[in-house]
């Protein structure tokens, strides 16, 4: 079979290499569209217990955190314009999804380490994820709802982080220096024969009942399948078809610190609950990612925005003072979110050979090879073992 992925991010690249490995030829096209950068700059992390980090609901979003200086900011022109996706979000009040999607990051967590030992990748693992807390009875409630051990406060400035009374921390979890996992990804689709068409516009038109996938500079492209793997830029691809997948672009901001080569953190954190992560996948190299901003294709964060992040992670280094601050590298990811938080994957509605593989929203990386596995059950007409098609199925949003 023929198969035609369009989206060349960290989902796309994990279809398409699971796909190839049933024997596939797959082609893969990745857009001119950010999609690389969004798979580079993120946190790292590997971990279905950052699921219900930050633990709030869109209730609250509404409500309490429409101002800059918050975990998440919500711009009033975006709300306006996307009126049924906060609408539903609001029905839903983003709670709910927490097990479903923890199981089948769960899942995700298992295929990784499979997949690392086969592939033999180079990423600078980091054994370990913490979510540290200010508050004992935080640390006690999120240990008792989601497992994993409860550490003190000894023990969280051991690693690197002080100002929390401890934390919870989830041994069989890790962290991987995204963009070399992207690199690493690239080179072995091209050794197992994917052929790549790289920075092109691409576009799927309806043709005649059928569909016609056609390259700037190209021209058509044919498939048995088509697979839209796109990310926060899949509602574009998607709108010629006449399907609106309700995926909205949420961006998330990363700044890079060189550490003059000291371990400033020994292992990956989430800070307060408030889904700030502090990595440093390296002896040269740390990363701090905030949570996000719902402002659509916005490309650049503000000061206040960036000072913000600062004054929030600053405080709980013990080493802060061995950044060089004057070597910092900002990146921004679009994450793409729908408004009920589970992934839309599975049958386009209204075709047979259109799929769709997205809406992972900050959970992209952690999600991804599990993403790819329900996909691939689904194209051969199967059950998927790692969820309930009913939760990810792109008919729920049709019109």
């Amino acid at each position: 079979m023929k198969i035609v992925v369009l989206g060349g991010g960290v989902t796309g690249m994990f279809i398409s290499y699971y796909l190839r490995k049933d024997g596939h030829s797959v082609t893969l096209i990745d857009t001119p569209l950010d999609g690389a950068r969004t798979s580079k700059y993120n946190s790292g992390e590997i971990t279905p217990s950052g699921v219900p980090v930050p633990t709030i609901g869109m209730g609250l979003i509404l409500s309490r955190y429409l101002g800059k200086m918050a975990p998440v900011y919500v711009s009033p022109s975006v709300f306006l314009k996307n009126r049924r996706w906060f609408g539903i979000a609001r029905k839903k009040m983003l709670g709910g999804y927490e097990e479903q999607i923890m199981a089948l990051a769960a899942k995700s967590l298992e295929i990784y380490k499979e997949f690392l030992n086969e592939a033999e990748m180079q990423i600078d693992r980091v054994d370990g994820i913490t979510a540290l807390f200010a508050d004992l009875s935080q640390i006690k409630e999120y240990a008792q709802k989601w497992g994993g051990q409860i550490i003190d406060q000894s023990q969280a400035y051991s690693m690197g982080y002080n100002g929390f009374a401890g934390g919870v921390r989830f041994a069989e979890e890790f962290s991987i220096h995204p963009g070399k996992l992207f690199d690493e990804l690239r080179k072995k689709l091209s050794e197992m024969g994917v052929e790549m068409i790289l920075d092109k516009p691409a576009e799927l038109k309806k043709d005649s009942g059928s569909v016609k996938c056609h390259v700037t500079g190209i021209g058509e492209v044919a498939g048995d399948n088509y697979i839209i793997a796109a990310g926060a830029w899949t509602k574009k691809i998607c709108a010629p078809l006449g399907y609106d997948p309700l995926i909205i672009p949420a961006r998330g901001l990363v700044m890079l610190f060189d550490t003059g080569g000291a371990r400033v953190v020994k292992e990956t954190a989430m800070i307060e609950g408030n889904g700030i992560s502090v990595s440093q996948h390296n002896q040269n190299l740390l990363r701090v990612a905030s949570y996000f901003e719902i402002v659509g294709f916005k490309q650049s964060f503000d000061e206040a925005r960036k000072n913000w992040l600062m004054g929030r992670v600053r405080p709980h280094l013990v080493d802060f003072d061995k950044l060089k601050l004057t070597k910092i590298e900002e990146g921004m990811g679009y994450r793409p979110c729908t408004p009920d938080q589970y992934p839309v994957i599975g049958k386009l509605p209204g075709y047979q050979n259109v799929f769709i593989a997205s809406g992972n929203c900050r959970l992209g990386l952690t999600l991804a090879p599990a993403t790819a596995m329900v996909l691939r059950s689904i194209i051969e007409g199967k059950e998927p073992k790692e969820i309930d098609p009913k939760y990810v199925d792109p008919s729920r949003f049709a019109a």
